[in-house]
């Protein structure tokens, strides 16, 4: 009679690890976080608007999630906002783009004599006591190499195409894995990192608050404000207000004078050139609806911030996110500047100190000599024996 055969040894559960062995596994999951941030670095275009759009879109994910499965609530909120992403970059790319270059190339023809911009240059030249004649030479000469670099970016831009297909899709996985899987990082980053829960969440709701005020309040109020700017500029006789009208909803992401500088200077452009009523018109219609109607009406109602941002930093944020990282940095540079003040905002408040525990400890200069005194409690239930 043969033995019975040996059962396969059964697989016992991971140890609790201490001492040098959860150091070894802290370093190497450190290591295969930053292998993972390098890997993604390419990709951080898409995979940061893809988490911020699935921040925009958590409410209408929960809503279309009580009808249907998660996934494919999910899976709607993605297809639809990469259809609406695209179109609106589209639109705009090709605005900017093709009527850009199309004005470019017209301004050398704009400096030579009988040109629009040629007499109102000689006569405001003149009255400096500056020879107009070398200015005009010197607008001519950096109007053409304006052209010829305005073409060139039209053909890189025409050549990215695969490019900003590829970050649109990976902008739609990103959305809806986000969607579907925020919950488990927010539980997974409490348990793993090494911060108390309760900051590791504040720091995650701020990166989500922050991020769905930077892509849908600022955004939209600036594509609204485009709009509108592009109407204005269209019935003050504007040439070309689509292109005028999709640049300054870029310069609404300047805050406090982006749209400002845009509709003032088409509004100087139209007096200086003769159309007084017109940059008359123009600088009301700008002041009044693209400035104060949008900024102070329409995005409150957008977004409501929990926190404001000083001035100073936001331009710190912006202008120094563009030098750093490109045109994503108007939209990474407020969102790092942000953080960054949530981490001192907490730990300001856990470093202050705790004035329960600083009025429990007894300050030694004021401390009375004799025996401390007795509970109000213990005076009153021993009273009656003490007096007699």
């Amino acid at each position: 009679m043969s033995a019975p055969s040996p059962s396969p040894p059964s697989r016992a559960p991971f140890p609790v690890t201490v001492g040098r062995d959860r150091r070894a596994l802290q370093l190497a999951a450190l290591a295969a976080l930053l292998i993972l941030a390098r890997l993604a670095m390419p990709l951080g275009v898409g995979l940061l608007l893809g988490a911020l759009l699935a921040f925009v879109l958590q409410p209408f994910y929960d809503r279309l999630r009580t009808h249907m499965r998660p996934a494919f609530a999910a899976l709607a909120c993605a297809i639809g906002s990469m259809l609406c992403v695209g179109i609106i970059l589209f639109g705009l790319g090709y605005v900017i783009v093709v009527q850009g270059v199309d004005l470019v190339s017209q301004l050398p023809s704009a400096f030579a004599p009988g040109g629009t911009f040629h007499d109102v240059t000689q006569h405001t030249f003149s009255r400096l006591h500056i020879n107009p004649d070398e200015v005009l030479d010197k607008l001519r000469g950096a109007a053409i190499e304006a052209g010829a670099k305005a073409a060139g970016i039209a053909a890189a831009v025409a050549g990215a195409t695969f490019e900003g297909l590829l970050t649109l899709l990976i902008l739609t996985l990103t959305t809806f894995y986000v969607l579907v899987h925020w919950l488990q990082v927010v539980q997974s980053s409490q348990r793993d990192l090494p911060f108390h829960p309760s900051h590791v969440r504040a720091l995650l709701d701020e990166f989500r608050e922050t991020g769905r005020q930077v892509l849908f309040g600022n955004i939209t109020a600036g594509l609204i404000q485009g709009l509108l700017a592009g109407v204005g500029y269209w019935v003050t006789g504007v040439p070309k207000p689509a292109l005028f009208g999709a640049l300054t909803a870029v310069a609404s992401l300047i805050p406090a004078i982006g749209t400002f500088m845009a509709w003032a200077s088409i509004g100087a452009y139209l007096i200086l050139t003769g159309h007084t009523w017109a940059g008359i018109v123009e600088l009301i219609y700008g002041a009044l609806i693209i400035g104060a109607l949008v900024d102070y009406v329409v995005r409150p109602r957008l977004v409501a911030t929990r926190s404001s941002i000083p001035a100073l930093l936001t331009f710190i944020g912006l202008l120094g996110g563009t030098e750093v990282f490109g045109l994503i940095g108007l939209i990474l540079g407020p969102l790092i500047v942000t953080m960054c003040m949530a981490i001192l905002k907490i730990y300001d408040e856990a470093a202050a100190p705790n004035p329960s525990i600083q009025s429990a400890v007894p300050n030694p200069a004021v401390a009375p000599a004799g025996p401390p005194a007795a509970p109000a409690s213990a005076l009153e239930s021993g009273g009656g024996q003490t007096a007699r």
